[in-house]
């Protein structure tokens, strides 16, 4: 959980450790918000003026650079605050936009792998079709909402909670930080190492009617394990959170580190805004070829205007 939501005091790390997170989120703020910005803007207008060619994985990345851009909004709110001091309302604001977006990245990717295994075996059916596809990522964005939802629920009883003492036999902090572990990571986690295994099998004893697509293997080889593995600090702070509270250890750390730490692995989640749409920017062919061909018709039609 985010220390604004549990009204912390001012923590007492060590001046290494505030300053090496100040600078760090200075540093960010000022290059790589701009770059994810750039990014996935140029994204999702290459992908949309160009509906027409686009394919599953490319519909599947115009998602995520829209989860990027919800994930871009939240690190300019956090990471350019007075030291992180946002509190209350806005806090909570915040922190329901990062588990939405969270939670889009880490289902497209895990669906994206899922619907390649699809395309694979069922090559000459419409089941990995891009209007399919659509369809997939509308109720992607529909489930991270109600999945954040339970859990913002459970935050605001909690805040209710520690003046009325209602919802205390809940535990409804340790229930928040569960739902997005359990929904967050352990479910698609299982279905992404489920799917690589069926693909490599795929892969491994090829049947005829496969059409693999060697840059598109390679593409998803990258991002799924990269997703997880940029989330998983985020997600490894809610698990120790909720051992913590549900078990009979204490944590020997100093409680400003472990907020310190729990900082730091939320700049590294951030970089997933920018780090995903980079890999699909270079090893993305098709994208390319579409980005040309709508520079082209932009330069012509900056010609013809300027020739007015």
């Amino acid at each position: 959980m985010w220390a604004c939501l549990e009204n912390q005091p001012p923590t007492n790390a060590s001046f290494p450790l505030t300053l090496a997170l100040s600078v760090t989120s200075t540093v960010y703020a000022l290059i790589f918000i701009p770059l994810g910005l750039t990014f996935n803007l140029l994204v999702l207008a290459v992908n949309f003026r160009q509906q027409a060619s686009m394919k599953m994985p490319d519909i599947y990345f115009s998602n995520m650079a829209l989860a990027s851009l919800v994930l871009n909004s939240v690190a300019i709110g956090r990471l350019l605050s007075c030291d992180w001091a946002l509190q209350g309302e806005p806090c909570l604001g915040f922190f329901v936009l990062f588990n939405v977006s969270s939670l889009a990245f880490i289902y497209s990717s895990t669906l994206l792998g899922l619907d390649y295994f699809i395309e694979l075996t069922f090559s000459y059916t419409h089941l990995s079709s891009a209007y399919k596809t659509r369809c997939v990522c509308e109720f992607i964005w529909g489930g991270s909402a109600l999945a954040s939802l339970s859990s913002l629920l459970s935050y605001a009883c909690a805040k209710v909670a520690d003046s009325t003492q209602k919802c205390a036999k809940l535990h409804p902090r340790e229930l928040g930080d569960a739902i997005l572990f359990f929904v967050g990571f352990l479910i698609p986690g299982a279905a992404v190492l489920y799917s690589l295994v069926l693909i490599y099998h795929l892969r491994k004893d090829p049947q005829p009617f496969l059409n693999p697509q060697p840059s598109l293997w390679c593409l998803l080889l990258v991002t799924v394990p990269l997703t997880f593995l940029l989330w998983l600090p985020n997600h490894g702070s809610l698990f120790l959170d909720l051992v913590q509270s549900l078990g009979p250890w204490e944590w020997a750390m100093d409680p400003g580190t472990l907020t310190h730490i729990k900082k730091a692995s939320e700049i590294l989640s951030y970089s997933y805004s920018w780090a995903i749409t980079l890999l699909y920017l270079t090893l993305r062919k098709s994208f390319r070829v579409r980005c040309r061909r709508v520079l082209s018709e932009a330069g012509c039609y900056f010609k013809r205007v300027l020739g007015n």
